[in-house]
């Protein structure tokens, strides 16, 4: 039996904590190896622990597992800033991101060149998209040395379910069969393209009144909804409306939602809409996937690699310059707000969404599937 030494998070609603708790139950579940686990320093002491996200099944083989490494085969790395030491002279794996095609600095313990870090080492990259890898390769490092390994999604969580009580649901959410729901989920920070997308709400209310917004982040570990505020304030501005315009039509959740929760609230909206500016994946997007939900995503990034043209509408980007030499996608509001209308209008390309998608991530993208290739690169 192969022995993994995983480095990194537990029990926190960090995408980092979460991808790699799932990788670990998906590697249990082949039950041909053996896991040891340490925790790391948080990134910021103020995260709060959450068990929130799995079933008490699962927590409890996530919370028994060892912490010995004596003799495993390779480590696993998950951690922020990132750091690309070789663990006890055994192959090494780092998960990283690059989110804005290129890392600055900042993104690497204690501050090190890139290339710096990874000089005298065989340390290897996973990364979760081709956009991402990429970014690692403008950052200098040998191709050969990067490794995409995309993220999952539980499919016996997130998948359409025609039982639901989805007008009573819609009722809780202020919103009646009438109208039609958009969804987001995130941090509210900029990359997300928070103000491009209030924007082009804005603008697509005066012609769809009945259209509505729903917002999904996360107050215990980002402050989520005071991000929000500052953004709604400076949009309204730049669009030269009262932000209650906005605000009539939105509705912001900040709570921890547990994943059938969160498998729900994609069930009872109508359309996912992520207008990004730069990820190294985009999780929720992938989940909505499974949900069947039609998505609206910027063009260029990460989601190409997993959004086909049978439930997805590509916003029209270009890319532009950041700082440090790194690069951002610019997407464009008024293809947006096209796209929004068509998806509102196109009750076919709803229904094909509703089949094409889930049957989609069920072939290429459960837990199981993406772990086995994990292990065929790690081990």
């Amino acid at each position: 039996m192969a022995k993994l030494h995983i480095q990194g998070w537990r029990f926190i609603n960090h995408s980092y904590a979460l991808v790699n708790q799932h990788q670990i139950l998906a590697m249990l579940r082949r039950g041909d190896i053996e896991i040891s686990f340490e925790e790391l320093p948080l990134y910021d002491p103020s995260w709060q622990q959450s068990k929130t996200g799995f079933d008490p099944v699962a927590l409890q083989q996530l919370d028994a597992l060892s912490n010995n490494g004596t003799n495993a085969d390779a480590a696993l790395r998950y951690w922020f800033p990132y750091d690309f030491a070789q663990s006890d002279d055994i192959p090494t794996f780092v998960f990283g991101t690059s989110e804005f095609s290129a890392l600055s600095s900042d993104q690497v313990k204690g501050e090190q060149n890139l290339t710096e870090a990874l000089a005298g080492n065989d340390t290897q990259i996973l990364t979760p998209s081709t956009w991402s890898k990429k970014g690692f390769i403008n950052s200098g490092v040998d191709g050969s040395r990067v490794h995409v390994v995309p993220h999952g999604v539980d499919t016996s969580i997130f998948h359409p379910d025609p039982n639901i009580d989805r007008p009573g649901m819609r009722q809780k959410l202020g919103a009646g069969d009438d109208n039609f729901l958009f969804l987001n989920i995130g941090a509210m920070t900029t990359n997300k393209g928070i103000e491009q997308l209030l924007a082009a709400f804005a603008r697509h209310r005066q012609s769809h009144p009945n259209a509505q917004l729903i917002l999904k982040g996360q107050d215990n570990l980002y402050g989520s909804g005071g991000k929000l505020n500052k953004r709604l304030v400076a949009v309204a501005e730049a669009e030269g409306v009262a932000p209650d315009i906005i605000l009539e039509g939105l509705r912001y959740i900040g709570d921890d939602f547990a994943p059938e929760k969160m498998a729900d609230l994609y069930r009872v909206v109508d359309a996912y809409v992520s207008p990004y500016l730069a990820e190294g994946f985009n999780l929720p997007v992938l989940e909505a996937i499974a949900s069947g939900l039609p998505v609206i995503c910027t063009a260029g990034g990460p989601t190409d690699d997993f959004c086909g043209d049978q439930f997805s509408l590509k916003i029209d980007s270009k890319l532009a310059d950041y700082s440090q030499g790194r690069q951002f996608l610019s997407p464009d509001i008024d293809h947006l707000l096209t796209l929004m209308e068509r998806v509102q209008a196109d009750e076919a390309f709803r229904q094909q969404a509703a089949s094409a998608g889930p049957a989609w991530a069920q072939k290429k993208f459960t837990w199981d599937i993406v772990v086995d290739r994990l292990i065929s690169v790690i081990l």
